[in-house]
């Protein structure tokens, strides 16, 4: 009880904190256990004088509890049901507080979600565009080559060359379409792997046979053209070396 005093006096006079409304019903709990309902409702009032000031609902439903049974006890039958309902009131009370409670944070939480997964695509809206940048500037940069080495009269390039660039080029076109139409195949697929597999296996079917044919036509040009390079240099030194042997 001391210890309670102690407590009760440390704070602010007049104040209803949490310290102050425990240490009065922690002194109105061990007149209760005292069997002196006097006391009990002294000390339980304390709580209650205007306790509309405090938020601490459960410390009220505690005082309200002791007054109606201190009241029971000394057979006040009008005043023990009045605090009994009180304590009823202030349960109910107590009930639509945590009810609102789980409401906000299901609401806080669902926003947060919202939030997380509009950053996520916004993320991967960012990442997909940067990654079809790259397959762009690689497709370019290889049909660059291409074309330089098809209309170069002096650079002689190997096929196996040119097939291993095709094949970087396939991907790179093969990924740039992936990128660029998921999002529409996820919406019609409902993100069905199946699916969306099956559709990229036709789209795959269609570009070997296109690749095969472009490499083809570009092979041969490339054969032509280092056969007339070649000629050219072998037409070149004979006529370096007859022109010698004339001198």
């Amino acid at each position: 009880m001391a210890y309670y005093h102690n407590a009760i006096d440390n704070e602010f006079k007049g104040s209803r904190s949490y310290e102050v409304i425990s240490g009065y019903n922690g002194i109105a709990n061990i007149f209760r256990e005292k069997n002196q309902p006097d006391s009990v409702i002294y000390y339980s009032k304390q709580v209650l004088n205007d306790f509309n000031t405090s938020l601490f609902t459960r410390g009220f439903m505690e005082a309200a509890a002791n007054l109606a049974n201190a009241y029971e006890t000394k057979g006040i039958t009008d005043s023990a049901f009045k605090y009994f309902k009180l304590n009823s009131a202030l349960k109910d009370s107590l009930y639509s507080q945590q009810k609102n409670m789980e409401v906000q944070n299901l609401a806080f939480a669902e926003q947060k979600s919202e939030i997380q997964i509009n950053e996520k695509k916004q993320k991967d809206q960012e990442e997909r565009k940067q990654n079809l940048q790259y397959a762009v500037l690689g497709i370019g940069l290889i049909s660059f080559l291409m074309l330089f080495f098809l209309l170069s009269n002096t650079i002689i390039v190997r096929t196996g060359f040119v097939k291993y660039l095709g094949i970087i080029a396939l991907l790179l076109v093969f990924e740039f379409i992936n990128l660029l139409i998921h999002p529409f195949i996820a919406g019609i697929t409902n993100h069905s792997p199946f699916f969306m597999l099956l559709i990229m296996v036709c789209i795959a079917a269609l570009l070997i046979p296109a690749h095969h044919y472009l490499e083809k036509w570009i092979t041969g040009k490339l054969v032509a053209k280092n056969k007339s390079i070649r000629l050219a240099a072998a037409k070149k030194t004979i006529a370096e070396l007859e022109k010698n042997e004339t001198k």
